[in-house]
């Protein structure tokens, strides 16, 4: 799919699967991916779109923004909705709860807000980071956040009253993507440092360290049976994996199976301004 200017720096899939919502550097698209085409442009953000999330009936897509806003649209024609104003730095991560009630942003700004996605006022501000956040994601209760930072460390909070639950501290740097398995006893982190972290969401102890990435985990996400965890890396030059001719570096997603330890592996191309889509 070809079309954006520049990087793109977040994906999701639109329920029922044919349509997907990206964002990057000039804004954010929506496309009909199995024509190959671009089917919407949503306008008005005043810089680059950091993040993107679509409601549970896929009727809105919400997106943040390098802008300091994240907005919610009309997916049916991009019309813009709402604007969550209030963070002072920019948004780099959205989610939304599953009953499409509330909105979850996470911003450079050090702290994550939960907004009211009906007439976008502000419910309540999760402070605590001590450097700008960059991913969160809600565990399957709906009850609570987990949040990532730059700081190194993840953080779980109680939506109901913003309390810090745990700090999930042993990262050796920027934790990039958090992920949030369906069992709700367990959450995943991925960071600069490589790794992938398995920790109990009871006592935030760390069950698992996985390793095997020659570059920063850049992204997780549980599959579809609810245990198994995809992480996506850029591998450097010492993992064994040359520079590709355009000087970007190769990109590496691995699998990991229902035990945590089994691992497979997908290598592609990292292309500027370019998404590809893997079969099964």
């Amino acid at each position: 799919l070809r079309g954006h200017k520049g990087c793109v720096s977040a994906v999701a899939a639109l329920p029922g699967g044919d349509r997907l919502l990206t964002g990057g550097q000039d804004g954010a698209c929506v496309w009909a991916w199995r024509e190959g085409r671009e089917s919407l442009r949503l306008e008005g953000h005043g810089g680059e779109v950091l993040a993107v999330a679509t409601f549970p009936d896929g009727e809105r897509l919400v997106t943040g923004s390098e802008d300091m806003t994240a907005r919610v649209w009309r997916a049916s024609d991009g019309r813009e909705l709402l604007q969550l104003a209030g963070h002072t730095g920019g948004v780099h991560a959205v989610a939304v709860l599953e009953d499409g009630l509330r909105i979850v942003t996470g911003s450079w700004d050090k702290t994550a807000r939960l907004w009211n996605a009906s007439d976008g006022s502000q419910v309540r501000v999760f402070s605590g980071h001590e450097y700008g956040m960059v991913a969160v994601a809600l565990l399957p209760d709906g009850a609570r956040l987990l949040t990532g930072s730059a700081d190194g460390t993840a953080r779980l909070w109680a939506l109901g009253d913003g309390t810090e639950l745990q700090e999930l501290r042993g990262h050796k740097g920027v934790v990039n993507a958090v992920a949030a398995p369906s069992d709700g006893q367990s959450v995943a982190t991925g960071s600069d440092d490589q790794t992938v972290r398995i920790w109990n969401v009871a006592d935030g102890v760390e069950l698992l360290c996985l390793r095997g990435h020659g570059g920063p985990t850049n992204g997780i996400c549980v599959l579809h049976d609810g245990i198994s965890i995809a992480s996506a890396s850029g591998e450097d030059t010492g993992a064994g994996l040359p520079l590709l001719e355009n000087g970007l570096q190769n990109g590496i997603v691995r699998i990991w199976g229902p035990n945590l330890m089994e691992e497979e592996e997908a290598a592609g191309s990292k292309l500027a301004a370019e998404i590809q889509l893997w079969g099964p």
